[in-house]
């Protein structure tokens, strides 16, 4: 073979040993699946669009999300961590999203995307805590941002109860000393001073209202201290803040939301350890509890026992409110069961005592508003 022949045949050579280098890979590449999971030797790997083994991410298949370690293989049971985030991969694979997981003997909450979550979670309609560490809060009171809440055996945080003696509202707040149980007598009375809205405050009862009650715990304060100072108002939120002028007749007034912040704000400002309370919810009779306890309990009825007539409405959080043309505040303090009657601190009519049955129904249709200070 000639000089010539040896080189061409060479050349011809190196040329198909190009060609089947660079064939190979996209040979090896085609022969891969394409959008499909694949076991192998115990483990589950995904093959994407482009025929790549899916590595060190995520993957939506079929709606569900996955994810594939740095080895290709699919996560299955088990906690693990991107980027700082905790997620938990189940028995299928997938990755929980919206649910209560258990693992290792502890329960953990998973978002809508598949993330770990601490503190407040409200699941299902009830609302949950969980901790940093370890399982959510079951059977157990716990403070958490300067109130008291329980939990139930279910972990489920409980309102609107009655729970070793305390009352829990409708926020899970619950009442900062214990009301006991006690074997009432047939009559109850609480003594405190009367102080008549008019004519400064036309429709200011609530402020008036709370006012008695902290003086009867013994505050300093003036008729006037609470509306001029401490409560807020708004041309039309009744719910958080007064409606209105208190100082005028076409005012309309404030609820218990708005009442227990303007409270709170007092107390606080007095450097006082008590607080007030928002009971709203609370049923008619469990408000004697508090009056076997020696404490007033603010209360929203109607003016002279009206009846009340819805007048306008407004939304807050979430919540559709109704103001009742008539709408009045005043202070249970005392009972007679003898009588069916109760004891009314009334910032219009003064100390006077009403039908038990007929105050009860107006409380109801009002949206069983109160309040206590302690």
């Amino acid at each position: 073979m000639n000089k010539k022949n040896y080189t061409r045949i060479l050349r011809l050579f190196l040329l198909m040993l190009l060609a089947v280098c660079f064939c190979l890979p996209a040979q090896a590449s085609a022969a891969n699946p394409k959008n499909r999971l694949v076991t192998k030797d115990g483990y589950t790997y995904y093959y994407n669009s482009s025929r790549k083994m899916v590595k060190n991410k995520f993957a939506t298949i079929k709606g569900q999300t996955y994810y594939f370690d740095k080895d290709g293989h699919m996560l299955v049971k088990t906690l693990f961590q991107v980027s700082g985030k905790t997620y938990y991969a189940t028995n299928k694979g997938y990755i929980a999203k919206n649910k209560i997981i258990s693992y290792k003997g502890v329960s953990y909450y998973f978002d809508s995307k598949g993330v770990r979550k601490t503190g407040w979670v409200t699941y299902k309609g009830y609302r949950y805590y969980f901790p940093q560490k370890g399982d959510y809060l079951v059977s157990r009171w716990k403070k958490l941002g300067g109130y008291y809440y329980y939990f139930d055996s279910k972990g489920h945080m409980v309102k609107n109860k009655w729970v070793d003696s305390y009352y829990i509202n409708s926020q899970g707040h619950r009442t900062a000393e214990p009301m006991e149980k006690t074997n009432s007598s047939k009559v109850k009375k609480i003594s405190m001073k009367n102080i008549k809205q008019n004519p400064e405050l036309p429709t200011g009862c609530e402020s008036v209202s709370l006012t008695m009650v902290l003086k009867y715990y013994g505050f300093n304060l003036g008729k006037t201290t609470i509306a001029s100072s401490y409560m807020p108002r708004s041309s039309s939120n009744f719910v958080t803040a007064f409606a209105g002028n208190p100082f005028s007749s076409s005012g309309c007034g404030i609820y218990s939301p708005g009442l227990t912040t303007t409270a709170n704000k007092y107390l606080k400002a007095k450097k006082s350890s008590m607080r007030a309370y928002d009971l709203t919810g609370i049923s008619f009779k469990d408000l004697y509890r508090f009056i076997d306890n020696n404490t007033p309990v603010i209360v929203w009825n109607s003016m002279y026992m009206w009846t009340p007539q819805a007048s306008f409405t407004t939304r807050v959080n979430g919540k559709t409110w109704t103001f009742y043309r008539y709408e009045h505040c005043v202070v249970l303090c005392g009972y007679n069961k003898k009588t069916n009657k109760v004891l009314i601190n009334d910032p219009l009519s003064g100390l006077v005592w009403r039908n038990a049955k007929s105050f009860e129904s107006i409380y109801n249709r009002m949206g069983k508003m109160a309040v206590v200070i302690k």
